[in-house]
């Protein structure tokens, strides 16, 4: 196990993309191939430690240093401002040289972190018991909609392109699309070569519109990976910008209680949860509460928002003098649960959740049924090649071009795992690990070289698109 690993595990916990656009969340220190284990835990079958914590301190370091852990997953950034140099001027700096030197690396969650699943206010709300809950402030779904015309005999090929760059994810539901028939027509000029049809007159094909939605910042892989896969010289699609929220994710959590508590009851339970001896509240302590939002860490800005017209007490922290007054003048009650103690408490209960996912990370995808379909369709050209008959369709070329590309996107990404696992745990194997790699570099070259020159499937008169679409 690496630390990609970890870095995934999180990214599927809280991903990153749900961060707000001024946070720094990801990496902040060490590369995503560095092993968890040193050599000698590793030989001696010892499980790799990640550490986790509210922050990134001496103490934390300190704490990984003794347990051995080589990786911290933290929830407030290290380096939040820019760095204009790394050395010990600074806090940041001091602590980003210290955990490079002792060879820790540092993964961050934060905002994504507070408003995923599962994450920083749900694990609040649990401890509060909090019912029916639902994200105070939803997050905004940063996601574009491809729309592409596909012939029907091709668009389960498309489909699969599409979801293994990582179209298709719509909450925790994978390979979603949508779709529905209709008609296309073209007119191929002078030196076209149609993939249905013939050029110099109209032509209507069979068509299947084909909706699927993907992160924004996916744009260019997905939009290379359709137009590799589309058996069109010029394949026709739109994005479509989305403007939906995400019901189950975002800042903050909204719920009821299970019977109205009085404030003073209610900021006890709040104490009780943070083993803390008491916290402050703002508002009458007798009047009865009922619906709770619960903003962990520092939240007073909801009061300008208008939190008041949905619930009736706020739990958050950091809470100012005028904002306690602001809040008093529009009917809300406050429970100032200090910042670190929510987080802390929160982030311990999160880490085995954490840990339930690095126990459940997938296995090495196996090639063959890529392999099999790809061997299948070989023997079934070169009949057709062996009986001397003239082929004018070329979907069989089609169809193999689509299986090689996707059995080289496959090998290549299984390769750069073994050889990162090599390289981290056996050094003596570097040479082993650099020839997979110079042997995986050179298949997919070979592969690339084939679909630019396509001599060797001439028969069928196919003209493919090359495969370097798919490293875009």
């Amino acid at each position: 196990m690496n630390v990609g690993d970890v870095i995934v595990a999180v990214d599927r916990l809280a991903p990153f993309a749900l961060a707000e656009p001024w946070d720094h969340v990801g990496l902040q220190v060490g590369s995503p191939h560095d092993g968890l284990s040193n050599d000698a835990a590793a030989s001696a079958g010892a499980r790799p430690v990640v550490l986790v914590a509210l922050e990134v301190s001496d103490a934390a370091l300190e704490e990984a240093g003794r347990l051995g852990a080589r990786a911290i997953v933290a929830h407030h950034p290290l380096i939040f401002d820019p760095l204009e140099r790394l050395s010990d001027d600074t806090e940041a700096g001091r602590l980003a040289l210290r955990a490079a030197r002792q060879g820790v690396a540092v993964i961050t969650a934060h905002t994504n972190l507070d408003k995923a699943r599962g994450g920083i206010a749900d694990v609040v709300a649990g401890l509060l018991g909090l019912e029916a809950v639902q994200p105070l402030q939803p997050a905004a779904a940063d996601v574009l909609k491809l729309v592409g015309f596909v012939p029907e005999d091709d668009a389960d090929l498309v489909r699969q392109a599409l979801f293994a760059v990582g179209a298709g994810v719509i909450g925790e539901y994978e390979h979603c699309s949508w779709s529905v028939g209709g008609q296309g027509t073209f007119f191929g000029r002078h030196g076209t070569t149609p993939a249905a049809g013939v050029a110099g007159r109209d032509e209507t094909v069979a068509e299947l519109r084909m909706e699927v939605v993907f992160p924004r910042r996916l744009r260019r892989r997905v939009v290379a990976a359709y137009i590799a896969a589309h058996p069109y010289e010029e394949p026709a699609f739109d994005l479509v910008p989305v403007e939906n929220e995400i019901a189950s994710r975002g800042l903050g959590r909204l719920g009821v209680l299970p019977a109205p508590l009085s404030l003073a009851a209610l900021a006890d339970e709040v104490a009780a949860v943070l083993r803390l001896p008491s916290v402050r509240y703002a508002g009458d302590g007798a009047r009865e509460v009922f619906r709770v939002a619960v903003l962990p860490g520092s939240g007073a800005e909801a009061i300008a928002r208008g939190v008041a017209q949905v619930a009736d007490v706020l739990v958050t922290g950091d809470v100012k003098y005028h904002e306690a007054r602001a809040a008093q003048a529009q009917g809300l009650a406050l429970i100032d649960a200090p910042h670190g103690w929510t987080e802390q408490e929160a982030m311990l209960r999160w880490a085995e959740r954490l840990a339930d996912a690095l126990d459940q990370l997938p296995k090495a995808h196996t090639l063959l049924p890529l392999w099999h379909r790809l061997e299948r369709r070989l023997i079934q050209a070169s009949q057709i090649v062996d009986g001397g008959q003239q082929v004018h369709d070329r979907r069989m070329a089609v169809r193999i071009r689509h299986d090689l590309l996707l059995t080289v996107v496959a090998l290549s990404h299984r390769a750069r795992a073994i050889c990162a696992r090599i390289a981290a745990r056996v050094p003596s194997m570097s040479k082993q690990a650099y020839w997979l790699a110079c042997m995986t570099r050179v298949a997919m070259c070979m592969a690339s070289a084939s679909l630019r020159y396509p001599s060797s499937i001439s028969a069928w008169r196919a003209r493919t698109s090359p495969a370097r679409a798919w490293a875009a």
